[in-house]
């Protein structure tokens, strides 16, 4: 009988309270560290591109805002040349350090997935480490990086031809990642499992998805709400002093950083959870031929 959404999402939200602190090993080693070393990085970036004069630091004084008001024709064509000017000097002067941010950032990205996928299937008694989840989840690394790059590939005309086939096929692909690390079958053989298990009831899963999304913009709005309010306070301060305007260059990535950081503690790992029980409850109620 297939789970009615409440229950479902209640058996995820308590397997997520079960791996709390196999989680927050799993992102302190795979989310914090990369995305700290991601944040000096951009915080490099941007005090070079000031020093360079890629990125204009406004005139405080009350004398001197200009708010657009005043711009003509030949400002604007100073305007393009500068930015012209500015994008030879990003190529040219900051290519590594933006190289090693994507590379960095693309990196995390999958060893967490990784280890968030493996986790969720084999972790069932709750008794592996951190260095047992992250070590045997390598050994999915380029079979799940050809199934995601496949999918992202197949998607994207149908996207950009017509956005209802690329939501159907969305809908029908979504559990092959689920596929690949519950059943370890192949690329291919894991988008047709998809499929089949979508099949005959693609609209109870795109319902599911659907509500579970709204619930998880619920949750993001919910969390960002009092960062959003202390960056709102910091460029308050930043409009009518200079030093309000160091103090939320300094703290505002360290904001974002620390909203971004919760979200996605709370939203990743239980969406993985609640999609690999909703396929495991989908595979195991299979629509009668």
């Amino acid at each position: 009988m297939q789970k009615r959404f409440g229950d479902l999402f209640s058996e995820s939200w308590e397997e997520y309270k079960s791996k709390f602190k196999l989680l927050l090993k799993t992102y302190s080693w795979l989310y914090i560290i990369p995305q700290l070393i991601i944040l000096v990085l951009s915080i490099t970036l941007a005090v070079q591109m000031i020093q360079l004069g890629v990125i204009d630091v406004p005139d405080l004084g009350a004398d001197k805002m200009d708010f657009g008001m005043t711009g003509n024709a030949v400002d604007d064509a100073k305007g393009e040349l500068t930015d012209l000017q500015n994008l030879k000097i990003i190529l040219s002067e900051f290519f590594p350090i933006i190289l090693a941010i994507i590379v960095l950032s693309l990196i995390s990205y999958l060893f967490l997935s990784l280890s968030l996928f493996y986790m969720a299937f084999y972790d069932k008694k709750n008794n592996l480490s951190f260095k047992q989840v992250f070590t045997n989840s390598l050994s999915y690394f380029w079979v799940y990086l050809g199934l995601s790059f496949l999918v992202i590939i197949a998607l994207i005309p149908l996207f950009l031809l017509l956005i209802i086939p690329g939501l159907i096929f969305l809908v029908y692909w979504y559990f092959s990642s689920y596929v690949l690390f519950g059943e370890n079958k192949g690329i291919i053989e894991s988008m047709k499992t998809s499929m089949n298990v979508v099949r005959g009831r693609w609209w109870s899963v795109f319902g599911y998805m659907l509500l579970f999304m709204l619930i998880i913009m619920a949750i993001s709005i919910v969390i960002s709400i009092p960062f959003s309010l202390i960056s709102f306070a910091l460029s308050l301060g930043a409009i009518f002093s200079e030093s309000g305007l160091i103090l939320m260059v300094a703290i505002d990535p360290f904001i974002d950083f620390f909203s971004n950081l919760i979200v996605s503690f709370i939203t990743v790992p239980l969406t993985i959870l609640f999609f690999k029980n909703y396929y495991l409850n989908l595979k195991a109620n299979p629509i009668a031929k």
